[in-house]
């Protein structure tokens, strides 16, 4: 499995409770096994909140020295975070 931990801000304290996220793996597009948005972001100093974020993702088909990009989306679709991780890097 591929897990990532992420950092998302926004601007109440449920932003990200209905993100969902995906893996950009080649010319694959690999779906989440278990995705834990935080419900109930913390206030920032500049009155922001940080939401930690836990996605999991099967890593079978995915070359483990490659590049691999997760972008998080909104209910609506639209594209909130995009990421782009050297898989090779992580060694």
């Amino acid at each position: 499995k591929l897990s990532f931990w992420v950092t998302l801000r926004g601007s109440n304290a449920d932003f990200a409770r209905f993100y969902t996220p995906e893996l950009l793996a080649g010319s694959q597009t690999v779906r989440a096994s278990f995705v834990q948005n935080e419900r109930t972001a913390l206030r920032e100093s500049d009155g922001r909140y940080a939401a930690q974020c836990v996605y999991a993702f099967p890593a079978e088909g995915v070359d483990p020295k490659g590049r691999v990009v997760l972008v998080i989306r909104d209910a609506d679709e639209k594209e909130v975070a995009k990421f782009t991780v050297d898989l090779a890097a992580m060694r």
